[in-house]
C-alpha cells in the first residue's frame, strides 16, 4: 500500500511540474532595441511568466534564448498577441516589464496578468493606461478581484475622471466591466471622436475554433482477479472503447480533457487442490482524465491522471471449492484511479497515441457476503488513433 501511496504522489508531482513547465511554441518575432525585427518561434505560456520574459528561437534546430525587458523593445504572436517593453510606475509596480498591447493611440492601452509566483504571491491583473503625458492609471480586472462590485465601481469613477471632457463616452464607461472587448471599444470610441488629430492601432487576437477530437482505440488489460483474494488470478483483459476529446490550451492540442467508454471481457478457469474456478465477465468502464503533452512537431509525449467507474457482469460463473459448488451472481460496481504515460505519434493533422495506464480500484461494490469476485489494481496498454472534429 505505501508504494502505491508513493507511486501516486510521485506521478501527481510529476503532472504539476509538466504542467507548470510545458510550454507552447508558436511562430512570432521579437523586435530589438534597434528596431529590427527578427522572426522565428516563441515559446507561449499562457501568462506563465510572459510579463518577465521572452523566450525565443529561430527555428526548431536552434536553442532557445531568454529576453528580459531591458534585452528587446517588443515580441509578437503572429495570432496577434502583442507585447511592449514598458518601464511601469504604478503604486504596486515600479519596474520594466511586458505588457500586453490591446490599443495603441493618443492614449495606450494595455493588459498585464501574473500568476501567483515568489515575486507578486497573490497575484496581479489590470489594465493599464498610459495617458498623453505619459502617465499611468491602474484599472483592475474585476474578474480577477477579491471585490468584483468595488472594482467596477473604482473603474468608472477614474474612466470618468479620464475622458470627462467626452460626455458622449458616459454610457459606455457605465456598461463596462472586464470583458476586454468593451475597455477597447471605449477606447476606439475615444480615438474615433479626435480621429482629426490622432490615429489608433488595433491589436486584436485571432478567434481559435475550439479543438475536439474523437479517438477508437484497441486495449490490453492486465489485471489480479479472484475470489474474495483467496483464489487469485492475474489476468489478461482484451478490450476496444472510444474517447471524446476537449482541448484545453489555446492553440496547440498541449492540455485535453477527455471522456470514455470502455469495454473489455476476462475469462479465467483454474484447478488446484482446494478447487478449482470456471468464471468469465464483462466489464463496462467510463472515465474522465486530464492529459497534458509535451507537444512537438511530430512527437508528444503526454501524461495522464483521472477516475473512472464502472460495472463488471458475470456471463460465467462457477465457483468450487472442497466438493461445494456455487453458483454467484458476482455483477458489482467499481470505481478508481487512472494514472498513466505515453507518446502521441503525429500522421498528418492526426495522432497516434500509445499509452501505459496503472489503474488502481479503490472501491467496490460487494454482491455477497461470503463469495464476490475482486478485481484489484493493473495495467493497460492502447493503442490509440485520433480524429479532429
Amino acid at each position: 500500500m505505501k508504494k502505491r501511496t508513493s507511486l501516486i504522489v510521485l506521478l501527481l508531482f510529476i503532472f504539476h511540474f509538466s504542467y507548470s513547465a510545458n510550454i507552447e511554441w508558436l511562430n512570432g518575432y521579437i523586435v530589438t532595441n534597434e528596431s529590427d525585427t527578427i522572426r522565428g518561434q516563441l515559446a507561449f505560456r499562457d501568462g506563465e511568466g510572459d510579463w518577465k520574459e521572452c523566450i525565443f528561437r529561430q527555428s526548431e534546430k536552434d536553442v532557445s534564448k531568454v529576453y528580459s525587458p531591458e534585452q528587446i523593445s517588443a515580441y509578437g504572436y503572429d495570432s496577434g498577441l502583442f507585447f511592449i517593453s514598458i518601464d511601469v510606475k504604478l503604486f504596486k509596480i515600479k519596474q520594466c516589464l511586458f505588457l500586453q498591447s490591446l490599443l495603441l493611440g493618443r492614449m495606450d492601452l494595455y493588459y498585464l496578468d501574473i500568476k501567483k509566483c515568489t515575486e507578486f504571491p497573490d497575484g496581479y491583473a489590470a489594465y493599464i493606461v498610459r495617458t498623453p503625458s505619459g502617465e499611468m492609471m491602474e484599472l483592475s480586472d474585476p474578474s480577477k478581484s477579491d471585490n468584483r462590485n468595488v472594482a467596477k465601481h473604482q473603474n468608472r469613477a477614474k474612466l470618468n475622471y479620464l475622458f470627462s471632457d467626452y460626455p458622449t463616452l458616459q454610457e459606455s464607461i457605465t456598461r463596462i466591466d472586464s470583458n476586454r472587448e468593451q475597455w477597447v471599444a471605449l477606447f476606439q470610441k475615444y480615438h474615433d471622436i479626435i480621429h482629426n488629430e490622432y490615429t489608433c492601432t488595433f491589436y486584436k487576437e485571432t478567434t481559435v475554433s475550439s479543438h475536439w477530437f474523437l479517438t477508437p482505440y484497441l486495449v490490453g488489460n492486465y489485471h489480479k482477479a479472484g475470489f474474495n483474494n483467496f483464489a487469485n488470478h492475474n489476468s489478461f483483459m482484451p478490450g476496444a472503447g472510444l474517447v471524446v476529446t476537449r482541448s484545453l490550451s489555446k492553440y496547440t492540442d498541449r492540455n485535453l480533457f477527455h471522456i470514455g467508454l470502455e469495454f473489455s471481457g476476462v475469462s479465467i478457469s483454474t484447478h488446484d487442490e482446494l478447487g478449482m474456478m470456471d468464471f468469465s465477465t464483462l466489464s463496462a468502464i467510463n472515465y474522465y482524465t486530464y492529459e497534458n503533452r509535451f507537444v512537438h512537431s511530430k512527437v508528444a509525449p503526454l501524461l495522464e491522471i483521472g477516475l473512472y467507474h464502472g460495472m463488471q457482469f458475470a456471463l460465467k460463473n462457477k465457483f468450487e471449492r472442497k466438493d461445494e459448488i456455487n453458483k454467484v451472481n458476482y455483477s458489482k460496481y467499481y470505481c478508481g484511479l487512472l494514472l498513466g504515460t505515453g507518446m502521441a505519434f503525429r500522421v498528418k493533422s492526426n495522432w497516434i497515441p500509445v499509452k501505459l495506464q496503472y489503474r488502481y480500484m479503490f472501491w467496490g461494490s460487494k454482491p455477497m457476503n461470503d463469495i464476490s469476485l475482486e478485481r484489484v489494481s493493473g495495467f493497460s496498454l492502447s493503442v490509440e488513433y485520433t480524429f479532429k472534429l
